[in-house]
């Protein structure tokens, strides 16, 4: 992750590494955060189905500023 973080660093105008990962993984979102990463805003969240079931998304959308 660090190899990736300062090839972003020198490609100029990229201000922030993205990745997803699966919810169930729950050990790979744990490494992400340490690393510093947080969920992204748009993050698909929560879709209703037309019967009103709640359908979480399966994963999430992290991303790390590395300006």
């Amino acid at each position: 992750m660090k190899l990736l973080e300062s090839i972003g660093k020198r490609i100029e105008g990229t201000a922030k590494t993205m990745l997803t990962c699966f919810i169930a993984n729950k050990r790979g979102v744990r490494f992400y955060e340490r690393l510093g990463y947080e969920k992204y805003e748009d993050t698909p969240g929560p879709r209703i189905l037309r019967n009103g079931t709640k359908v979480e998304c399966d994963y999430v959308i992290l991303c790390k500023d590395i300006t």
